[in-house]
């Protein structure tokens, strides 16, 4: 009996000895306890970063960052495990990113309407109304353009009587003169005429294929009445291509004003174009937005008041 007493003795001191300090009774009393832990303080948000010029950005949960980096990772996800839940998550993303490129859509088409620098129609026509009638007005300031070249210039045509793309060519060469009165010349590498009897009035080669480098039928040159000979072509070119080579070759060589050569392009630059070269530097990107649509605003005078119309009495 003593030794399964002194036994026990000895088992309760050591665990005695091992317990934390609220077992430890003898040392603190039978009425001590141990305060409740205190709660350890939440973790700081990040502040918001600051960029140039004093603004502030916030990270958008789910945004357009977070999307373009993360959609295509649940897509994998989706089509590599195709369980109901993988599939639901990227599908709630997929839908979430087109709702908000659809609300970007509308809201973009709204300001459309409010804001002439930012219509399509000014840089290029869109309906059927607009293409017809700018095509019409580019034909006549076209026609006017080229004539005026024409009066100081015209075509050196080289070409071989077997040369069945010399015969293709001949098409566009008449219209050219019949629209813009461009002169032609006609020049035979092998002293015969096409089998078409287009351009029957040629002139054999005399060397000048050889002092022009001349190694592809047909080839085009434009030659100036101030004795400059240009290459404007080698190869079949269609009617659109040479005109829009003398084009070129017209504003390139100061032929062609700088006015009537923009006036002549297929797309046109805005307002905002001539706006932002004029900005002067500055160091937050937004506030040379903000200039450029201030600038904006006061060229095409937004917001200036317009006097009622009257109808005067005779």
């Amino acid at each position: 009996m003593d030794k399964t007493w002194t036994l026990i003795c000895c088992l309760l001191a050591a665990s005695l000895a091992h317990a934390g300090p609220g077992a430890r009774v003898h040392e603190q009393g039978w009425f001590y306890y141990e305060p409740l832990p205190q709660p350890k303080p939440p973790t700081p948000l990040k502040p918001p970063v600051a960029v140039p010029g004093g603004r502030v950005t916030t990270t958008v949960p789910l945004g357009s960052a977070w999307l373009r980096k993360n959609l295509p990772l649940y897509l994998d996800r989706a089509m590599d495990q195709p369980t109901l839940a993988n599939v639901r998550r990227y599908r709630y993303l997929e839908r979430l990113a087109m709702d908000r490129s659809s609300a970007y859509s509308d809201a973009s088409a709204r300001l459309t309407m409010l804001d002439p620098l930012l219509d399509e129609q000014s840089v290029s026509p869109i309906t059927a109304l607009a293409k017809a009638t700018r095509h019409r007005e580019q034909s006549a300031r076209q026609q006017q353009v080229l004539g005026q070249v024409a009066r100081d210039a015209g075509l050196w045509f080289f070409f071989r009587s077997d040369c069945p793309y010399c015969h293709a060519q001949t098409n566009a060469l008449q219209t050219l003169s019949r629209l813009y009165g461009f002169s032609i010349l006609p020049i035979s590498l092998d002293h015969r005429p096409l089998p078409s009897g287009a351009f029957s009035e040629f002139v054999p080669d005399q060397g000048q294929a050889a002092k022009l480098n001349v190694s592809v039928t047909p080839s085009l040159f434009l030659v100036h009445r101030d004795g400059r000979v240009l290459p404007l072509a080698s190869g079949l070119q269609t009617q659109d291509q040479l005109v829009d080579r003398i084009l070129e070759l017209g504003h390139t060589l100061g032929w062609i004003a700088a006015a009537d050569y923009d006036a002549l392009r297929a797309l046109q630059n805005t307002a905002l174009d001539d706006l932002a070269a004029g900005l002067g530097p500055a160091e937050d990107p937004d506030q040379l937005i903000d200039a450029l649509i201030e600038q904006g605003a006061d060229r095409i005078g937004r917001g200036t008041p317009i006097s009622p119309i009257t109808k005067e009495t005779p």
